[in-house]
């Protein structure tokens, strides 16, 4: 319960953080916003929250007599971590890019064509 909580509790705490950056002018708050982002989703709450919950499912599938696919609820726990850690990766990426450019020309990256193209 602990890492589904710190999963989805750190996602929403993500969604928010991105929503601050709508009314954001200074360059300055704007790489903070996503270095702030960054810190949630990669060392505090997020990836902790979905290897923890990785972790559990192991526990489950090889210690118990549940295995991996006896109940219905454990398949669908281990296709919902495995995807969504495949899609946090794929976000990852995307996001440290976003702070390097956010710290280089600060809330100029948000209307700079060659950057929204990428």
């Amino acid at each position: 319960m602990i890492a589904v909580s710190c999963w989805i509790g750190g996602g929403l705490a993500l969604a928010l953080l991105y929503f601050l950056k709508s009314g954001v002018t200074d360059g300055a708050v704007f790489y903070g916003i996503n270095q702030s982002i960054h810190h949630v989703d990669i060392t505090v709450v997020v990836i902790p929250g979905a290897f923890g919950c990785m972790l559990t499912g192991l526990i489950y599938s090889l210690l118990s007599h549940w295995g991996f696919f006896k109940h219905p609820w454990i398949t669908f726990k281990w296709i919902i971590v495995i995807l969504a850690i495949l899609f946090g990766n794929f976000l990852g990426s995307w996001e440290t890019a976003m702070i390097k450019v956010s710290g280089q020309i600060g809330i100029a990256s948000l209307t700079n064509p060659n950057i929204l193209i990428q």
